[in-house]
């Protein structure tokens, strides 16, 4: 069959599509940083507040992929195989994100990945690195205190809502090194952020039965 471009143009003009840059991501702070106070030198940021500042400062976000794991399996004994899956794998996502004038964003993060495992101890409060500060304790916090909801939502050019995505027991398991250059005058700075999580739903996405084919049938 010949490619009728006229078809083309009826279809995009029928189904439409869906722009890659309208979208919003909400992160709810796990709850041991709930109702917490940020404090970085002597100044106060309530960690509320940077969960609705990361709303407008997420600006790129991979949807989550899934991928059926399988094995090989001889069905007769000899001859071929075939790929049989046992198991699903969800690939982690990763945020960028544009790091506010006072760092609040870097130290969120920063926190919160240093509360899931306690790799850095207390800074002093006086200029003597070697004195008054607290060690590590190279501890793992419960999962139910450092994990979270995440939500991705997807927006069509008239503002609706067209797709939302849930993680569940989400948190984060990297933030990428920073790269600082004097010749880079215009560049902003931003943190790439690793996301794991447990599992994630794809909002009102389903199969339901079709009445009108299984009347057909009976």
């Amino acid at each position: 069959m010949a490619f009728n471009i006229q078809n083309f143009k009826e279809n995009l003009n029928s189904y439409g599509y869906i722009k890659t840059n309208k979208f919003e991501v909400f992160v709810q702070a796990p709850k041991f940083m709930s109702n917490k106070t940020l404090r970085v030198n002597n100044r106060e940021t309530n960690i509320n507040d940077l969960n609705n500042l990361l709303r407008y400062r997420i600006e790129q976000v991979r949807i989550p992929g899934i991928n059926l794991m399988s094995t090989d399996v001889v069905r007769y004994g000899i001859g071929t195989s075939v790929r049989t899956p046992y198991g699903a794998q969800f690939f982690d996502t990763t945020f960028s994100i544009l790091v506010d004038r006072n760092t609040d964003l870097w130290d969120f993060w920063y926190n919160w990945l240093n509360g899931i495992f306690n790799f850095n101890g207390q800074e002093p409060n006086g200029n003597n690195i070697f004195e008054g500060g607290r060690i590590p304790t190279y501890t793992t916090e419960y999962k139910e205190n450092y994990a979270t909801a995440m939500m991705i939502v997807l927006y069509n050019d008239s503002k609706e809502i067209v797709k939302t995505i849930n993680l569940y027991d989400a948190f984060p398991t990297s933030i990428g090194q920073i790269p600082l250059a004097w010749n880079e005058t215009q560049d902003l700075m931003r943190l790439a952020i690793s996301i794991t999580y447990s599992n994630y739903s794809v909002v009102g996405s389903n199969l339901t039965d079709n009445i009108n084919a299984r009347q057909r049938i009976q």
